[in-house]
């Protein structure tokens, strides 16, 4: 499936945006955790909220589509978008990677769904 994309824009500008991969392409993500494989919020939009509205969003879509769980990656060093995220309730899960880019260490971070896990199996089957 191809990665959605999420976006904010405040008046013309484009302020900040999301991309989510369906499923995750992580090895033990066994095809139930959606990861969000991007997040940025241009500098000027810091603080204004443009943040939390995405994560927002994209916890309601990720929810609604019933995934068991969402990861992201985010540098070990990036202290700021780590409490970023550990505001939603994600949490390292202890995996570790180099990125291949940059050359430095990622940290995976993990947020639970179990209420979408929950809703899933409430619908009736299609």
């Amino acid at each position: 499936m191809p990665p959605v994309v999420l976006v904010a824009v405040r008046g013309d500008q484009l302020a900040g945006y999301c991309m989510l991969l369906l499923p995750s392409d992580d090895e033990d993500s066994r095809g139930v955790v959606a990861e969000l494989t991007r997040m940025s919020v241009i500098p000027e939009a810091w603080g204004s909220g443009v943040g939390t509205v995405l994560m927002n969003e994209t916890l309601d879509l990720v929810r609604r589509a019933g995934w068991e769980a969402m990861s992201l990656w985010v540098l070990n060093r990036n202290l700021r978008a780590q409490a970023f995220y550990s505001r939603f309730g994600f949490e390292p899960d202890g995996a570790e990677m180099i990125d291949a880019w940059c050359g430095q260490t990622e940290v995976r971070m993990r947020l639970p769904l179990a209420d979408a896990k929950a809703a899933r199996a409430s619908q009736p089957a299609a």
